[in-house]
């Protein structure tokens, strides 16, 4: 039953054959279930008494002349017309098409405004099931705007005219903009997942050994050059996997976000493309020079354990282990950029089965194979862990794992798709309220009920890959990484300041004499090595940063979108009250399934959200302090006499700093 208003004016019942209730003038047309279920709904909507004997329920009917254009065809051939004919889109005043299955029509309509009658305008969205047989015609009556409806019923309420033609698709098309046809970003991820997963591996791999290198062979790390060799061949490798990669993304996401965002704006595709790749570099010059400087600061630990000491019991945190320890386990805490997308966006399948949309296409192209439903997820590592723990499973699709192996690896320009992409599809959910899709028989309808919990769980998925960002880019990688090696470049200045030196050289001869063998002595040259690639990660790592807060500031416009369209749905609703059904196939036996949701699971889903947005709040906060306390601990040892400050204020050569330093005056 499909229920509107209708002004009931004296022209209406001019225009319309009138007949009251109970008396049914045709019962061919006018149904009788739906004549007592409209009763039904009409008695509790006005809280009507059940035993009322007349119901003011009236027949109307009129039949007009319509000599414009129908257009009747399956959905997906509709679809197609109106993409590649502007002459047939300007004929029904369409204003745009919502990809893949819909339309917004503007619509016209006298209104009354004292003496005069004025034309008043607005839009419509309309959506077809791309299965099904429908008719495209311009409605005309109270309003006037072109429309779609079912050949089914459009055929029980009209009676079409002789066939004027018959349409082919390449007949007339005017390609002016409108995409020929639309791709969705899952179809093609399994493809692209292949090439990021073997550019993650090289250039960790590359990190790794050469940190096993400067292990075996210590006196290496005075020569930069291999740090130099080993970052340039990861980089070049990184940056060809990137552009490989994004060639099966680069359409299905552009299809959907239409432009190019960056922090600065909106920027042409021949800055953008570049910009990104060069990115891509910097990410891969802050891994591996976090590796190298993991290994300079444990090789030169005894020279700078004096300032170091030093340093960090002015701090508040005196509690920090010796500094080899300290890189040794910040560096392994930071290889979680890669070892956490491993485990939790990896499938456990390595045999293949997993097929990809490409090969299930063309294994299935005889058949009657509809892309818009393939959808394939897998199981990972960690997903099996928490079925064993007895917790629910969290599957992952290819689109998820390539976001996360791309920041993993510091493909940023593969990485654009990751917070964009479902962004655009969380604000076409919302805007036309995109709920589930049941099947009618013949196919699939998209219904409204649902939506919100569609936009929750888009969001989800969004903000599961950004929460592993947060704790193991932001806070591992980059805020603890940062404020360490700026610590260090403190103690290098506090090495060639004339106080310091004073007291040092004392300790050395000191502990020179104390083993003849040893040398807490750091190589000048290896000194200004280390302090290039110092400044090189502490700049990359900055850079990195920056762009991370930016990727977080859209993830909370995105959340506050979600939260102001859902909210008053979520508190609304009972938790044993249904909310919606969703109807889908189940790939391995092709069956149809139907879930029955209930209030409580759309309650769950938005608490959760918010929890896991508070988390990042939160965490977000933490690494900006620290950030910003490195950077002002960094600019402070140019302006203190002795170049070390800590939040108490400058170290100055004191009787206080004599107490305090744990190396010998006389």
């Amino acid at each position: 039953m499909q229920t509107w208003p209708a002004t009931f004016n004296p022209k209406f019942q001019e225009d319309f054959t009138l007949s009251e209730y109970p008396d049914n003038p045709d019962p061919d047309h006018f149904c009788a279930e739906a004549l007592e279920e409209f009763k039904d709904t009409m008695l509790k909507l006005f809280n009507i008494d059940r035993q009322t004997p007349n119901l003011p329920i009236k027949f109307a009917y009129k039949k007009t002349n319509n000599e414009e254009r129908v257009y009747v065809g399956g959905g997906e051939a509709l679809m197609a017309l109106l993409r590649l004919n502007s002459r047939i889109r300007k004929d029904l005043d369409i204003e745009t098409l919502l990809e893949p299955d819909g339309f917004i029509s503007r619509w016209k309509r006298p209104k009354e405004t004292g003496t005069e009658t004025v034309t008043e305008t607005g839009t419509k969205e309309f959506f077809m099931d791309l299965t099904l047989e429908y008719c495209l015609y311009t409605k005309k009556g109270w309003e006037t705007m072109a429309c779609v409806k079912a050949r089914s019923q459009f055929a029980y309420e009209c009676s079409l005219k002789p066939e004027v033609a018959s349409w082919t698709i390449d007949e007339g098309s005017t390609k002016d903009g409108a995409c020929d046809s639309p791709l969705d970003l899952e179809w093609f991820s399994h493809e692209a997942y292949k090439i990021v997963l073997k550019s993650t591996l090289f250039v960790w791999l590359c990190a790794v050994l050469m940190v096993l290198i400067f292990v075996a062979f210590p006196e290496w790390a005075k020569h930069s050059e291999l740090f130099v060799i080993a970052t340039a061949i990861a980089a070049t490798a990184a940056v060809y996997a990137d552009a490989s990669a994004m060639k099966w993304c680069i359409v299905p996401w552009l299809q959907k976000t239409r432009k190019l965002d960056t922090i600065v704006g909106g920027v042409p595709f021949g800055i953008f493309r570049p910009w990104r790749l060069v990115s891509t570099v910097l990410r891969v010059v802050t891994i591996h020079a976090n590796a190298f400087f993991m290994v300079t600061a444990v090789i030169n630990s005894n020279a700078a354990l004096d300032g170091w000491i030093s340093l960090w019991r002015h701090s508040m945190i005196r509690f920090l282990p010796n500094l080899d320890g300290l890189a040794v386990l910040l560096w392994l805490l930071s290889t979680s950029q890669l070892f956490l997308p491993l485990a939790t966006f990896v499938p456990l399948d390595f045999r293949g089965k997993n097929k990809s949309f490409l090969t299930t296409w063309k294994q299935r192209k005889q058949e009657h194979f509809l892309p818009e439903m393939y959808y394939h997820d897998f199981n990972t590592l960690w997903s099996k862990l928490h079925a064993c723990l007895g917790f629910k499973q969290k599957k992952c699709s290819y689109r998820q794992s390539v976001a996360m192996l791309a920041i993993a690896s510091g493909l940023c320009y593969t990485g654009s798709c990751t917070v964009s992409y479902p962004k655009k599809l969380i604000e076409e959910i919302i805007h036309f309220k995109r709920g589930y899709k049941i099947y009618t028989g013949s196919g699939f309808e998209q219904v409204t009920p649902g939506w919100e919990m569609r936009a929750l769980k888009e969001f989800k998925k969004l903000i599961r890959a950004h929460q592993h960002r947060v704790t193991f880019i932001m806070v591992f990688k980059l805020a603890l990484q940062m404020n360490l090696q700026i610590s260090l470049f403190v103690v290098q200045r506090m090495q060639g300041n004339t106080y310091w030196k004073n007291h040092w050289k004392v300790h050395v001869q000191q502990t020179m004499s104390l083993d003849s063998n040893s040398s807490s002595v750091m190589d000048s040259n290896n000194v200004e090595r280390a302090n290039l690639a110092g400044v090189v990660s502490i700049v990359a790592m900055i850079l990195n940063f920056g762009a991370e807060l930016y990727d977080v500031y859209l993830i909370f416009k995105i959340y506050y979108s979600v939260r102001k369209a859902v909210k008053d749905r979520v508190w609304k609703i009972k938790d044993d009250e249904p909310y919606a059904f969703d109807h889908f196939i189940v790939n391995e036996t092709q069956e149809i399934k139907e879930n029955d949701i209930k209030g409580k699971e759309l309650k769950k889903l938005y608490f959760s959200a918010r929890r896991k947005m508070m988390y990042i709040l939160i965490t977000t906060l933490l690494c900006t302090w620290l950030v910003g306390y490195a950077l002002l601990k960094a600019i402070m040892s140019f302006i203190c006499p002795t170049s070390a400050w800590q939040l108490s204020g400058c170290i100055e050569s004191s009787g206080r700093c004599k107490q305090y330093c744990l190396f010998p005056t006389t």
